[in-house]
């Protein structure tokens, strides 16, 4: 009974942990942007992760995007990072329709990846 309930909890903390790893994973998360974005015929013009901000219980780092395609293109782009198994959103989106050939919108925004900080658990179970 007792293998059975660690066996559970082990493959919990395995899931917990592809939802809000430990790192950045920034090259895993990069191919990942690179791989949607050829999914849906987008041009990536500009990605750039930018330093890891440290919150009370969490991580945060943002990586600035700027992409051009067709609307719905980058739709479907977005909805591709929203059913990742990591959270990831998407903050500051600015769209404009695009002067460029082949190329209907540009979109400039942020997506903002979440980790664990363990250091703040760790801080945590010090004052108890």
């Amino acid at each position: 009974e007792l293998n059975r309930q660690i066996d559970t909890i082990l493959r919990d903390l395995e899931l917990l942990k592809s939802i809000m790893p430990l790192d950045p994973e920034t090259g895993k998360l990069l191919r990942v942007f690179q791989g949607y974005a050829r999914d849906q015929n987008l041009d990536i013009r500009v990605i750039s992760p930018k330093a890891i901000v440290k919150k009370d219980l969490y991580s945060e780092q943002a990586f600035g995007l700027e992409v051009g395609g067709g609307y719905h293109d980058i739709a479907l782009f977005f909805d591709k990072i929203a059913h990742m198994r990591r959270i990831v959103n998407i903050t500051n989106l600015d769209m404009k329709a695009s002067s460029k050939k082949n190329v209907t919108v540009d979109a400039k925004f942020n997506s903002m990846v979440y980790m664990q900080n363990p250091e703040a658990f760790q801080a945590m179970e010090k004052k108890s």
